[in-house]
């Protein structure tokens, strides 16, 4: 739009303005530059140039000039109007007109958008002119400031945008990681696992939880004899302590060890002289000594801690002989250990009665209870009427402990039994003959878990009772093995026999508890050219290949879950490790190997080799100790790092923390 202008009305209207101006003009402190008495004639105020239509995407109208000033200042040049709507992209606004006497207009308004089909949408127009500057005052006084402009009015929408460029390319290629994926987003290359729980490392993807060289963070290996376990390398090898043995041609050997609740290690020595006393030294340097010295064949204990140190800091607290060993009575008489929950000793053996003569006139075979805070004192002991116990299996929740005997070998003469003992009790009794090889309790510490079967000359064979608390018979044939669940109501889980496929004899040797739902048991059997494999309820458990293998075993169903054949048919250590694997070490002569194997599917997790012949493993919630005899000084450490220790043959004890 256009805005009226006359000249006459403008000249009475700057004389009326001026007047007023001059009464405050004194008041002003901005230097005047102009001194005339009379402000000088407005100049005609300048119009703004209509905005042309913008053409298909070209720009509005240029504004109009603003008139020139007439002596002191020109009147306000009045916005240029907006361009009209182009066919295209939207006209752009019209300038304002220059400041000019008093104040220059601002300019006008935004163009309005084109509305083109298919253009980019037209951008909106300039912002409204700011108003010109104020004119100086002249006189009576300079003319007020122009107003604003006029705003253009707002541009019209196009009716669609245009096509998007392509996105970025990636350069080079996206190259997919080992096991996963890679995509490019907007010009980058974004990886990705196609396994749950799988992490991106050297451009494959791989578990941390599991994955050997990179546990638990990407570039962190375990050592050759470690396997990775929940992000973490296991086992860790801790120490080795060395107790030596004197003189040379001394005998000594580890028959048992258990871990107590708080993590030490207790082992059992059986020590025997050769042409002189034998001697074993059970302390170290910093601590105090420590020997035991005894002419004749004897049977001792001592308690480690977890960081290494003796427990036992006397020779009275350190060890005891079970018994002063006289004529005529053997080590052999001695049995394992096993510790109560308040790591008290308990230990079968023979009691003997001195005659007046000094000689053992009548001898008794008892279960004792030792205090491990007391120097070993003796706080109870029972009777037993049975032959040579091998085995105390503690049951807390029956207040009693269950016995079994040396496994039956027919071809040598050798039996043994089952038998009950109450633990507050003076005497025991006798439940049946021990026919099995193994024997434990099953997580429950209730149900008695026996593994046997008839092996050549050795073992059982016919109707035979397998659970203490029932006389029922189960047949068992000629190179067949079994494992039942005996409880002490009489029922039984089981028994599971197996199935010999050709001439293959084959037994079953050791058994552990899996935690409540399973079991690992230990076969092997034959080479003296016998053939065939053997099965349990439909599963192969040795192959015809094999002298050994472990297999794992539903404990209410029988069902086996996986097998692992043993490349050597000497029958191992087993243990279940703190993280559940399980463990074999083959007792060989100078070293011992140790193998690990997933109790998720049997497969081999780790092994090494380790020094001196390995006698004994045990185990607790957090280490694993291998203990036996060494002849001399050796390297205890199976990693990168070395401990030398011992310099003459003895007893050793290895810890590895998990």
């Amino acid at each position: 739009m256009k805005i009226p202008f006359s000249s006459s009305g403008y000249r009475t209207w700057a004389a009326a303005f001026a007047v007023l101006l001059a009464s405050s003009v004194s008041a002003c402190s901005t230097p005047r530059p102009y001194t005339g008495s009379d402000a000088g004639a407005a100049g005609n105020s300048g119009l703004g140039g209509s905005g042309h239509a913008g053409t298909a995407g070209s720009t509005g109208g240029a504004p109009g000039t603003g008139g020139l000033p007439a002596n002191t200042g020109g009147g306000s040049g009045s916005g240029g109007e907006g361009g009209h709507p182009g066919a295209g992209a939207g006209g752009g606004a019209g300038a304002g007109g220059p400041a000019i006497g008093s104040g220059g207009a601002p300019q006008s308004g935004g163009g309005s958008i084109g509305t083109g089909s298919g253009g980019i949408f037209g951008g909106g127009g300039a912002m409204p002119g700011s108003g010109g500057a104020a004119g100086s005052p002249n006189g009576g006084g300079g003319h007020p400031a122009g107003s604003g402009g006029v705003s253009g009015s707002g541009g019209m929408l196009g009716s669609g945008g245009a096509a998007g460029a392509p996105a970025a390319a990636c350069s080079p290629a996206c190259a997919a990681p080992t096991g996963g994926t890679s995509t490019c987003v907007s010009g980058s290359c974004m990886a990705a696992c196609t396994t749950t729980g799988q992490s991106i490392c050297t451009n494959a993807c791989v578990d941390k939880n599991t994955d050997k060289n990179n546990c638990g963070a990407c570039g962190t290996a375990c050592e050759g004899y470690q396997y990775c376990s929940a992000g973490k390398c296991i086992p860790h090898y801790e120490w080795t302590r060395v107790m030596p043995v004197t003189p040379l041609d001394a005998i000594a050997s580890v028959q048992d060890a258990k871990v107590a609740s708080n993590g030490d290690i207790v082992v059992e020595v059986d020590l025997s002289p050769g042409t002189q006393s034998a001697s074993i030294t059970l302390s170290n340097a910093q601590e105090s000594n420590t020997q035991i010295t005894s002419a004749n064949s004897t049977v001792l204990v001592a308690r480690y801690a977890a960081t290494g140190p003796l427990q036992y800091q006397s020779s009275g607290n350190l060890a005891f002989a079970f018994m002063n060993q006289q004529a005529g009575i053997s080590n052999t008489y001695v049995s394992g250990i096993a510790l109560t929950a308040a790591s008290d000793i308990l230990v079968s053996g023979l009691d003997a009665i001195t005659s007046a003569n000094g000689g053992p006139s009548t001898t008794s075979r008892v279960v004792v209870q030792l205090d491990s805070t007391a120097s070993l004192n003796r706080k109870w002991s029972a009777t037993y009427p049975g032959y040579q116990i091998s085995t105390i299996l503690p049951r807390p929740t029956r207040a009693d402990y269950i016995t079994v005997g040396l496994p039956p070998d027919e071809f040598h003469g050798i039996s043994g039994d089952v038998g009950q003992i109450p633990s507050a009790g003076s005497s025991g009794s006798v439940l049946m003959p021990y026919v099995a090889n193994a024997a434990a309790l099953g997580y429950d510490a209730t149900t008695l878990w026996l593994v046997g079967g008839s092996y050549g000359q050795s073992g059982i064979s016919g109707a035979t009772q397998l659970n203490p608390w029932n006389s029922a018979t189960t047949n068992i044939a000629s190179g067949q093995s079994f494992i039942v669940g005996a409880k002490d109501d009489g029922s039984s889980i089981g028994p599971w026999l197996t199935t010999n496929v050709g001439t293959r004899p084959a037994s079953f040797w050791k058994v552990l508890a899996d935690g409540s739902t399973s079991l690992i048991v230990l076969t092997g059997g034959g080479g003296r050219g016998d053939t065939g494999s053997v099965t349990l309820n439909g599963s192969e458990i040795l192959g015809a290949a094999y002298d050994a293998a472990i297999f794992k075993v539903s404990t209410s169903s029988g069902t086996v879950a996986w097998k692992t054949d043993l490349a050597s048919g000497v029958l191992p250590l087993m243990t279940l490790a703190p993280d559940g694997s399980v463990v074999a070490v083959s007792p060989l002569t100078s070293t011992y190997g140790a193998v690990m194997y997933s109790n998720a599917n049997g497969s081999t997790s780790a092994s090494f080799t380790g020094s001196g012949q390995a006698q004994s493993i045990v185990s607790d919630g957090k280490s694993l100790y291998v203990a036996g005899v060494v002849k001399g000084s050796a390297d205890f450490n199976p990693g990168a790092g070395t401990d030398i220790e011992g310099n003459l043959p003895g007893v050793f004890i290895s810890r590895f923390s998990y």
